[in-house]
C-alpha cells in the first residue's frame, strides 16, 4: 500500500474528490507513514536492530503447536503471562491524536482510532472517518446488514479499516523516562495478515509517557541516518467510562489485591475453532474475532500471489478482480468492533463490521459462568481464558449487569459440581 502517490495535500485542492478516493487515499497513507515514506526496510536490519524471525509480528502465528495444532501465539502468550512479562504502566484505553512518519501525518480529523491496551493483550482499531459516506454511495440501500448484501464496491469500502490485536512484550515491567521501555507487539488476529506477504518488519516502539501517565509518544525504533525516527504516534488516554475508571466508587478491597491507581481491566482470550480477543479498560472495551478455522484454513490456501501486494485493500481488491467474490467475504470474515460499558450493557459504538454498531455485545439470555480455580469465563459453552481481571466478583456481576453472577472459586471447601450459571445473552 505504500506505493501509490499521496493525494493532493491542500483541502482546496481535494474538491473534487468523491469519499471513495478518501478512503482508498487513508489506506495507502497509512502505509507510507508508518514506513516513513518507504524507509523503514533501510534502516530497521535484521540482526542488527531485531531478532529474527523471533521479534516479528507474525512469527508465533505462523507457527503451529505441536500439541495441538493452534497458532503459536496460544503457548507464547500463556508463557508471557506466567512470567509476569506485563506492563501495567501501559495499560489504558488510548485514541491517536496525531500520527506522522515522512512527509504526512494523520489525525482525528481524518481516522477514528481505539487502542485498547490492557498490562498483555491488546486490541487495536482503526477506521476511516469517509467510510459510512463511501459505503451510502457505493451500494444499494438500505445499508446491508451482512457482507453477503454488500456491493462489491462495498466490499472494497470495507476492506479499508483495520484490527489486529495480541500482546505486549515490554522490555521492562517499571517504566522509566531515562531508559524510554522498547514494546514488541506480537499479532494474533491481523486484518492486513496472510502468510503469502509476511511483514517483513518488527512491530516495535519506544514509549515516552508524559508525567501526568496521560499521554504517550510511540516513536519508532527505526531511525535514519540523522537518527531521525521514521514515524511516531501520539496517543492519549480516554477518561474512564460508566464509573468503571480507577477512582470510580466500587468495591475495591485489599483481600482481592485491587490498586486504585490502576486501569480497571479485563482481558479474555476465547479458545476453539474461532480465535478471538475481548479486552476492557476504564469502561471501554475492544474485541477482534478471527476468522472460522475452516474458513482461515480456506483463506490461507487460496493463491493470491497475483495481488500487488499485501494487506486486505490490495487482496480484497484483487480477489473481486479476478472473480473470487467469495474469497473477498471470507477474507473480510475478521471482526473489530469498540464500544463502551454502561450500567451493565456492553454497546458497540463502532466496528468493521458496521450493521453491528448500535447493539449490545451482551444481553439477558445466555449462560455465562467464572471459574477462578481454572481462570477462566464459559460464555455460551465457549471457554475464555483469563489473562487479566482486576475485578472482584461482586463487581464482575455489575459489569455484567447481573447482581447474581456466580462464581466458582476453586475452594476446596465448595461443591466440585459447576454452579448455576446466570442466563446472559451473547454475540460472541
Amino acid at each position: 500500500a505504500t506505493g501509490a502517490a499521496p493525494l493532493p495535500e491542500f483541502w482546496f485542492q481535494r474538491g473534487s474528490l468523491g469519499p471513495m478516493d478518501l478512503v482508498e487515499d487513508w489506506a495507502a497513507k497509512q502505509g507510507r507513514i508508518l514506513t516513513g515514506g518507504g524507509t523503514l526496510e533501510q534502516f530497521f536490519l535484521p540482526g542488527s536492530h531485531y531478532k529474527d524471525p523471533e521479534d516479528l509480528p507474525h512469527h508465533h502465528l505462523s507457527q503451529r503447536a505441536q500439541r495441538d495444532g493452534r497458532n503459536g501465539t496460544v503457548e507464547a502468550f500463556r508463557e508471557w503471562k506466567a512470567a509476569s512479562k506485563e506492563a501495567l504502566w501501559l495499560a489504558g484505553a488510548w485514541t491517536r491524536p496525531l500520527f506522522a512518519g515522512g512527509f504526512e501525518e494523520s489525525t482525528e480529523a481524518d481516522t477514528f482510532v481505539r487502542n485498547i491496551q490492557t498490562p498483555t493483550l491488546f486490541v487495536d482499531m482503526r477506521w476511516p472517518l469517509h467510510r459510512e459516506e463511501a459505503l451510502r454511495r457505493s451500494g444499494p440501500m438500505p445499508a446491508p446488514t451482512a457482507l453477503s448484501q454488500c456491493s462489491d464496491q462495498q466490499l472494497r469500502v470495507l476492506a479499508r479499516q483495520h484490527v489486529f490485536c495480541g500482546y505486549s512484550l515490554v522490555n521492562c515491567s517499571v517504566y522509566d523516562d531515562e531508559r524510554q521501555p522498547v514494546v514488541a507487539r506480537h499479532h494474533a488476529i491481523d486484518w492486513n495478515y496472510h502468510q503469502q506477504f509476511p511483514r517483513s518488519r518488527p512491530n516495535m516502539w519506544r514509549v515516552q509517557m508524559n508525567p501526568a501517565f496521560t499521554s504517550f509518544k510511540e516513536w519508532a525504533v527505526a531511525t535514519d541516518s540523522y537518527g531521525q525516527c521514521c514515524y511516531m504516534e501520539r496517543w492519549r488516554r480516554l477518561p474512564p467510562h460508566g464509573g468503571l475508571g480507577p477512582n470510580a466508587h466500587v468495591s475495591y478491597t485489599a483481600a482481592a489485591g485491587i490498586d486504585r491507581k490502576r486501569a480497571r481491566c479485563l482481558a479474555l482470550r476465547r479458545l476453539g475453532e474461532q480465535d478471538a480477543l475481548l479486552c476492557l479498560v476504564d469502561g471501554h472495551f475492544g474485541l477482534a474475532v478471527g476468522r472460522e478455522a475452516h474458513v482461515d484454513e480456506s483463506v490461507s490456501g487460496q493463491d493470491l500471489g497475483g495481488s500487488s501486494g499485501g494487506g486486505m485493500a490490495n487482496l480484497v481488491d484483487h480477489a473481486l478482480s479476478t472473480g473470487q467474490r467469495g474469497v473477498a467475504e471470507q477474507l473480510l470474515s475478521i471482526e473489530g468492533s469498540y464500544g463502551v460499558v454502561q450500567n451493565g450493557k456492553w454497546l458497540i459504538q463502532k466496528s468493521t463490521h458496521p450493521w453491528k454498531e448500535g447493539r449490545e455485545l451482551f444481553g439477558p439470555n445466555v449462560t455465562i459462568a467464572v471459574d477462578r480455580a481454572t481462570n477462566s469465563f464459559t460464555i455460551d459453552g465457549h471457554v475464555w481464558m483469563i489473562f487479566e481481571c482486576n475485578f472482584c466478583d461482586r463487581d464482575l456481576g455489575q459489569l455484567f449487569g447481573r447482581s447474581d453472577l456466580t462464581v466458582c472459586s476453586g475452594m476446596e471447601s465448595r461443591p466440585k459440581s459447576r454452579p448455576k450459571s446466570s442466563t446472559m445473552r451473547s454475540r460472541l
